[in-house]
């Protein structure tokens, strides 16, 4: 049975007076929400949900609007609003900030910043109005086939379970229901090859649900921030929400990125919500479009939605996707503006909007991630080189858009040190190799795979990353084979451009990987890897599926790749259950996982607790750090172990730069002393050799401590002076 309702996201087809008059309606709901605040009539959650959906998809539907872009899809309709509306807030703030600031004592306030929003969109509105009030649109449809209804209702279970699972993980120690979502999450990469249940259609449904439940599953896990940059971040945020200003000449890369220093103070102020949560709900929900991206780049790649499918799943189950991402929030923005460059690369739009949508999501890129942005620019370099020596040339991929990306970084960065041109040069330079080295290739955590570990465990999972390795290897000759000879098969055609950061990011990473004395340390950069080569791990497993029934003499007959995807869904839910803990806990076999074995780790021994506690900030260390910052004499040092010093210290203590207790014990006079959660519990302290973490125990401290005395305990935590 069919049910035709007007597409909802498809507004270039929609008539104008209809289209304003939706968007008009959310405009002045925001308009109202704000305005009962203002006389302290709060309605709760309304304001978040229409902030929420005003922010993130009305300025940029209305700029999509205004492209008329033309037989581009409904997929790439929202990726584009979702972009457009994220660069239309991080330059609206800042030049806010920038001009407003002579007169506005705060401009990155509430009402400053809603009156900017508001005003720009009311102007985006009056000028879609004059130019197509004379314009006829047929109206667009979209078709609702009630047998997809069970697999929406699967979906939305999965996402409640995720949800409501970390509710109990938090509040009642039980984590029963979200090892149940993960198995829902993983068993639906079997239930894809039931068509009838879950159509083609539902695909990027199933990945937009799979992403943000991933993501929520451990970032909702406590009601603190989880993972390691984040705390940092957090701190440049609340310093411009402090101060009401964004202050660019402080000397951090992080102060320099919008999306940290505009972007969450915006989402903060307009829709009332904490930055605790716009770190934890609002950042993951936008990092969420980003497999919608690579989805819809495979897909123009091999026309096979099952294979493309099969290659996000794969991407998303990569340990780092929904771990380290949850505390890199820059990154997550700055990954949805790559995506698009790439997809903008390799699409077929008109020239001039095609090359105007690249300079934004350029732009979009440079002022979200510094390392990213580097990064970007060197694999453009080397996949150039590819293109000249394999005699192709690219409409948009070519040295007159690749000078202009470097322009943008290097202006963007001149602007930001305002220093003279001898010191921007240097600072350029060290920038350069300190964003890439340390925020690209950075190996402070555990490794992904090739760590020696004695766990069954943890052998098994480096068996399955040297097995996707491989696929990866395979796939990427295999299709440089099909590439370089300009064959199409069953529908695969890869774009040069494509091909061309493929083989950059390919060869980057077999180089880091040979050369790293840490091996697949390099965690963040094998994630970025992904989104160009999670495509090759899935075609790679098929040839090598293939090869295989060939040495049995076609014992399975597999024309259309059935029977190679049903084993290579075997191989994928494998690992996932392997990568997000789920057989670890299962068997307590080196239980890692902060969602679903906080108690286990807990319970686990002093390793254990002190790498959860390296994630895992309890709501104690808030409250301490919080009562030390209001209550301190800011001549005197502070002395803390190293996740202290780095994370809740720096965080929500707003006080960055302490001293590290095990690095200068014998200066600690006339300073403090703050011992967190697990120094408290356990009597060990955090510390760092090189990029391996350890722990010491506070018992050597005791002649230090003994010589002060305590100003604060919470029971888990102590301040002494």
């Amino acid at each position: 049975m069919l049910m035709y309702i007007k597409n909802p996201l498809n507004f270039v087809e929609w008539n104008i007076k209809s289209f304003l008059l939706v968007l008009f309606s959310i405009h002045i709901a925001m308009l109202g929400v704000i305005g009962l605040d203002v006389i302290n009539f709060e309605i709760p959650i309304i304001r978040q949900v229409i902030g929420f959906i005003y922010l993130t998809f009305v300025p940029g539907v209305l700029f999509l609007r205004l492209l008329r872009l033309k037989q581009i899809s409904f997929l790439e309709k929202s990726m584009f609003t979702v972009a457009l509306s994220l660069i239309t807030l991080m330059l609206s703030g800042f030049f806010l900030n920038e001009l407003g600031a002579v007169f506005i004592k705060r401009p990155i306030s509430t009402i400053p910043l809603f009156c900017m929003i508001f005003l720009i969109v009311s102007i985006l509105f009056i000028v879609c109005y004059i130019r197509e009030k004379n314009d006829v649109h047929n109206p667009s449809f979209v078709t609702f086939n009630y047998s997809m209804l069970p697999s929406i209702i699967y979906l939305v279970i999965v996402l409640f379970s995720v949800i409501f699972g970390t509710y109990l993980v938090n509040y009642y120690h039980s984590n029963i229901l979200l090892l149940f979502a993960i198995l829902l999450i993983d068993s639906i990469i079997f239930l894809i090859f039931f068509e009838k249940l879950i159509p083609e259609l539902m695909y990027p449904m199933i990945i937009f649900v799979l992403s943000i439940s991933l993501l929520y599953h451990n970032s909702l896990i406590s009601s603190t921030l989880y993972g390691f940059d984040i705390h940092q971040e957090y701190y440049a945020s609340n310093l411009v929400m402090m101060s009401g200003v964004w202050d660019h000449d402080i000397p951090r890369n992080i102060n320099a990125m919008l999306s940290i220093v505009v972007l969450a103070p915006i989402y903060s102020n307009i829709c009332d919500l904490s930055l605790t949560y716009v770190f934890k709900i609002v950042y993951p929900f936008l990092f969420s479009f980003t497999p919608l991206g690579i989805y819809l780049i495979y897909k123009k790649q091999i026309n096979n939605s099952k294979v493309a499918f099969f290659s996000v799943f794969y991407f998303m189950s990569v340990y780092p996707y929904y771990t380290e991402m949850l505390a890199l929030a820059r990154q997550e923005i700055a990954e949805i503006f790559l995506v698009l460059i790439v997809l903008v690369m390799i699409s077929n739009y008109e020239a001039p909007k095609k090359k105007l949508l690249y300079t934004i999501f350029s732009v979009g890129l440079v002022i979200s991630h510094y390392g990213l942005s580097y990064l970007f620019i060197f694999l453009s370099l080397i996949g150039y080189i590819f293109l000249v020596y394999s005699n192709k040339k690219s409409e948009i991929f070519n040295p007159r858009t690749i000078f202009l990306f470097i322009i943008c970084a290097i202006g963007w960065h001149i602007y930001i040190s305002s220093g003279s041109i001898f010191d921007t040069v240097l600072n350029l330079l060290e920038n350069v190799y300190h964003s890439i080295a340390y925020e690209i290739f950075q190996t402070s955590t555990v490794s992904l795979a090739t760590k020696s570990t004695p766990s069954l465990c943890g052998k098994l999972l480096r068996m399955v990353y040297f097995s996707s390795q491989f696929f990866i290897l395979v796939g990427f000759v295999h299709s440089m084979f099909v590439y370089k000879n300009s064959k199409t098969k069953s529908g695969v055609k890869f774009s040069k451009e494509y091909m061309a950061l493929s083989l950059a990011c390919a060869c980057s990473l077999i180089v880091f990987l040979v050369t790293s004395s840490t091996g697949m340390n390099i965690y963040r950069f094998f994630h970025i890897s992904t989104i160009f080569l999670s495509l090759f791990c899935i075609l790679g497993g098929l040839v090598v599926f293939k090869f295989a029934d060939r040495a049995m003499q076609h014992i399975v007959p597999d024309s259309h790749n059935i029977i190679g995807l049903k084993f290579l869904s075997v191989f994928l839910a494998l690992f996932l259950l392997l990568n997000i803990g789920f057989v670890q806990e299962i068997t307590k076999d080196n239980p890692t996982s902060v969602s679903l074995s906080l108690d286990s780790m807990k319970e686990g021994g002093v390793n254990s607790s002190m790498l959860l506690y390296r994630y895992y900030i309890p709501i104690q260390d808030v409250h301490g750090s919080v009562w030390l910052s209001q209550n301190r004499n800011n001549t005197m040092n502070i002395y803390a172990d190293e996740t202290a010093v780095t994370f809740v210290l720096a965080g929500y203590g707003m006080m960055p730069d302490q001293k590290c207790l095990y690095d200068e014990r014998n200066r600690c006079v006339n300073s403090y002393i703050y011992f967190r959660y697990p120094n408290i519990i356990y009597g060990v302290l955090s510390k760092r050799d090189s990029d391996m973490y350890g722990h010491e125990n506070i018992s050597e401290l005791l002649p230090i401590i003994n010589q002060k005395h305590i100003i604060y305990s919470n029971g888990y935590n102590a301040i002494y002076t």
